[in-house]
């Protein structure tokens, strides 16, 4: 019944992305010169709406100056993100928030690239929206979004891994993937292989594909933003990117892909390597490898623990321990005393 429910929804989104797009060319004939005049006022009382918080008229608002200004990707960004943060938060029901987050994501994904399609801070807005607010844990109805996102993304890839060549030899199994999720699976496979391999039911895929996507138009501060967002899905892949999902009874468990680590290096060395000199990445990666020898140690995964910690006392000249073992056993000590219950697997001394 549910999958009845959303192909209808899916359905109705794609009529009323149909009508915007005509509204826009009729709107831009019809206004003229005048255009520009009516978009400036209604920023005015966009930004009015904004200090009394009334997010509703602002999603209307917001849509009008979308079909005034396409290409403006600011103001995508803005409508998407009242929709996801502002009015999904007022809603009591989890599977209405649900709904409010994901059309805040079609909204960029559909129409919002649809429009500026080589704009790399939209491709980094959608790839923060799976990063953050289906992947974190900062919404109390968090649980209910990657259950909704792992549920889709089963029944529209047959699970966490793509068997792209049947994917790619049903055209209707392309077309939803693109009316769903704006998902190419040309890409996605290419993606695979570059990165991979990847479960595409993690909200963390889907915020690195974006971000990915977004390299190939960045430059400057989008070009560090895209690879921020890699990087630190990549991370939170290694640490939470097993996954156990049933759809029937909506099980969802995650834990450690300790496998993910020569890939998680590749993509903090992409990120060093595209943006010289920026020491918050080499800060990220230091907190990376420190984890990673914890982790790897616990688990008798010497040979990579010993690599992170020769690589960490490369960017920390104070560490002066050799041993992987030892490092993580004071480390771990350190971090359950900080950070109880944070990290996966150190309930316990290391053996």
């Amino acid at each position: 019944m549910r999958d009845i429910v959303d192909d209808q929804r899916t359905a109705e989104r794609q009529r009323v992305a149909d009508e915007q797009r005509a509204a826009v060319a009729v709107t831009a004939v019809v206004l003229g010169a005048f255009r520009g005049l009516a978009v400036d006022l209604l920023w005015l009382r966009l930004s009015e709406l904004q200090d009394r918080g009334k997010y509703l008229e602002i999603a209307q608002l917001a849509g009008w100056i979308t079909k005034l200004e396409p290409h403006c990707s600011d103001i995508w960004a803005f409508h998407a993100w009242n929709m996801a943060y502002n009015i999904s938060v007022m809603l009591s029901n989890h599977e209405d928030r649900w709904r409010w987050v994901k059309s805040g994501i079609d909204l960029l994904c559909q129409d919002g690239i649809r429009y500026n399609p080589d704009d790399a801070d939209l491709h980094a807005e959608i790839a923060w929206m799976f990063q953050y607010k289906v992947g974190a844990f900062a919404d109390k109805a968090h649980e209910t979004y990657k259950r909704r996102l792992a549920s889709d993304m089963t029944r529209l890839v047959g699970g966490g891994r793509p068997d792209y060549s049947a994917i790619l030899a049903n055209p209707s199994r392309i077309e939803a993937l693109k009316r769903e999720y704006a998902l190419d699976p040309t890409l996605m496979q290419k993606l695979d292989q570059e990165a991979g391999p990847f479960d595409w039911r993690l909200p963390e895929t889907l915020a690195v594909y974006w971000a990915w996507k977004g390299l190939a138009h960045a430059g400057g501060r989008s070009l560090a933003s895209c690879h921020r967002i890699i990087y630190q899905s990549m991370h939170v892949m290694f640490m939470r990117g097993s996954l156990r999902f049933e759809p029937s009874t909506g099980r969802y468990q995650t834990g450690p892909d300790l496998a993910k680590y020569p890939r998680v290096i590749e993509a903090f060395e992409n990120a060093i390597k595209a943006c010289p000199g920026d020491q918050n990445i080499l800060t990220a990666f230091s907190i990376f490898l420190d984890r990673a020898i914890i982790l790897q140690a616990g688990q008798g995964r010497l040979a990579e623990a010993a690599d992170a910690l020769q690589r960490l006392r490369k960017l920390r000249p104070d560490i002066t321990e050799n041993d992987p073992l030892a490092y993580a056993e004071t480390e771990a000590s350190r971090l359950r005393q900080q950070h109880s219950g944070l990290l996966p697997g150190l309930e316990k001394p290391l053996k």
